[in-house]
């Protein structure tokens, strides 16, 4: 009887210790949900830090300094070429209003300086083969020649003619109403030859 009570008991101190076991497993796993929770929450904050300082910080630094980047290289085009491709912007834009020529010709060299071995001679030579086809496109723009100024010269005027045209003027403003009109000088010397001859006549 007494070793059956030994057994009873065995199994019943078995029972209760696998049932504390089950206990502490359970609540361990419950722990490691909780931190996996955690860790996952924690993860997802992360995830907004590193999309605030990529996307927002420095993609808005990046973004700026390509922007800015763009412009100076566009303004350095122009100062270049702005003559040269000046005359075919009418063209362009009746065929697409939207084609940003500048915008484009910069895309353009900024893929070629990407290149290795990349120089400025060929960023120029790579530019003129663009104007050239552009004057291919457009030769009535590229074959057109400036038109020359007409120069136009002042003649001469008789020194003396202008003198008692000067005169005349003159005298013309200072005439009043009421009064006999005054006589110039070139009348007075035609009056004069006229008497001369009245009296040879005579």
């Amino acid at each position: 009887m007494s070793d059956i009570t030994e057994s009873d008991g065995g199994t019943a101190e078995l029972k209760q210790g696998l049932q504390e076991l089950a206990q502490a497993v359970a609540l361990l796993m419950d722990r490691i949900d909780a931190m996996d929770k955690m860790y996952d929450a924690l993860n997802a904050h992360v995830d907004t830090i590193e999309k605030v300082v990529n996307d927002d910080l420095i993609g808005g630094l990046t973004k700026l300094y390509d922007d800015n980047d763009r412009e100076m290289g566009i303004r350095s085009l122009q100062d270049k070429y702005g003559s040269e491709i000046s005359p075919y912007d009418e063209r362009i834009k009746k065929l697409n209003p939207e084609f940003d020529t500048w915008g484009s010709l910069h895309k353009s060299l900024s893929e070629l300086k990407g290149q290795d071995g990349y120089t400025d001679e060929m960023g120029d030579a790579h530019i003129k083969s663009l104007i050239s086809g552009l004057g291919d496109r457009f030769p009535e723009v590229a074959g057109a020649k400036p038109v020359a100024a007409v120069e136009v010269k002042k003649i001469e005027e008789n020194p003396a003619e202008e003198k008692e045209e000067a005169e005349e003027k003159e005298e013309a403003e200072e005439e009043k109403p009421g009064e006999k009109p005054a006589v110039s000088e070139k009348q007075r010397r035609l009056m004069g030859i006229a008497e001369k001859l009245g009296s040879r006549v005579k």
